[in-house]
């Protein structure tokens, strides 16, 4: 779930020519990722701390979730899909909007494209949340928490999350365009897609948020999505800065950008 979503899947490499598996490639990603994950980690466990031991927080968190509670249909569905895309998509855009890199900036399209995407995203995962609350059950014992997080990574990050957000992904990435997607990382057949292509993101997934979504199945039902999309926004934060950092430089951050971040 949580694990597969966040705007920094990227298209695993075309395979190479030495014996390798799908499962090495996975494991590879994750290690690149392991700095930007420990900075997940830290943040994710922050947050529930805070929750927990934090009285002011706690009785911010509570009252959030008490007026959540609040919300009737259609808005109790229209608030998942709003924040989701607000955290998913338009903060990271406009972070990201302030590269050095011209180049690099996302345009207009992406915004429109990713808002929409996080939107629907948003109503799927909070479907989800109420989903494994109704067949496991509510709570935080470690049996409840350990249940949710089997179901949702060894069921629905498998079979539906990685797969659908790594399409998405990989279409904005052909320009939009079906056939080049169908003609690139698709042309051998989807099971080649999915054993080269999803496999790994599944893999490297698994190995950088768990830790972030046990923090999440912790919380009271009313606020795992508002902690999955503050997840969500800082991951997709991180990734951005440290993307920067390594390729570029740490001079390649505008100057307003590092100021902020301090």
């Amino acid at each position: 779930m949580t694990q597969a979503l966040h705007p920094n899947l990227e298209p695993a490499e075309s395979v190479p020519t030495r014996p390798v598996s799908p499962l090495a490639l996975g494991l590879s990603a994750a290690r690149r990722n392991a700095l930007p994950a420990v900075f997940l980690a830290v943040f994710a466990v922050a947050l529930g701390l805070s929750y927990a031991f934090v009285g002011p927080v706690g009785e911010r968190f509570d009252a959030f979730a008490t007026w959540r509670q609040t919300l009737a249909f259609p808005l109790n569905w229209a608030f998942p899909a709003i924040s989701t895309a607000v955290f998913g998509a338009i903060i990271p855009w406009g972070v990201q909007r302030l590269r050095r890199d011209r180049a690099a900036r996302p345009d207009t399209r992406d915004l429109l494209y990713f808002t929409g995407f996080w939107a629907f995203k948003g109503m799927e995962i909070q479907l989800l949340y109420l989903v494994l609350d109704a067949i496991v059950g509510s709570g935080a014992s470690l049996g409840v928490v350990l249940g949710k997080i089997a179901l949702d990574m060894g069921l629905y990050c498998w079979l539906w999350a990685v797969p659908t957000t790594l399409v998405a992904y990989q279409f904005r990435d052909a320009g939009y365009r079906w056939s080049a997607v169908r003609n690139g990382p698709m042309r051998q057949g989807v099971w080649h897609w999915f054993r080269w292509s999803a496999v790994p993101v599944i893999v490297n997934n698994w190995c950088v948020w768990v830790p972030a979504v046990a923090v999440i199945y912790t919380m009271p039902l009313a606020l795992q999505l508002p902690i999955q999309n503050l997840v969500l926004c800082f991951w997709a934060l991180v990734m951005a800065f440290m993307s920067d950092a390594l390729v570029n430089g740490p001079d390649s951050i505008e100057p307003a950008v590092k100021e902020e971040s301090r």
